[in-house]
């Protein structure tokens, strides 16, 4: 699956995706990919500004 270039990640977000093990970031991926899919297929949502918490 080709990666949408809106969902790119920013170099903050890649450095703390990076630190987790490969099954977890993987997870993490998913799960950010979901979010984002529904932010898009959801009037009034998009754009999207993704922070770190």
């Amino acid at each position: 699956m080709k990666q949408d270039s809106r969902w790119e990640l920013s170099a903050d977000v890649e450095a703390v995706f990076s630190a987790y093990d490969e099954p977890v970031r993987q997870s993490l991926l998913s799960l950010r990919q979901l979010i984002f899919d529904t932010a898009l297929a959801t009037e009034g949502v998009w754009p999207l500004q993704e922070t770190l918490k």
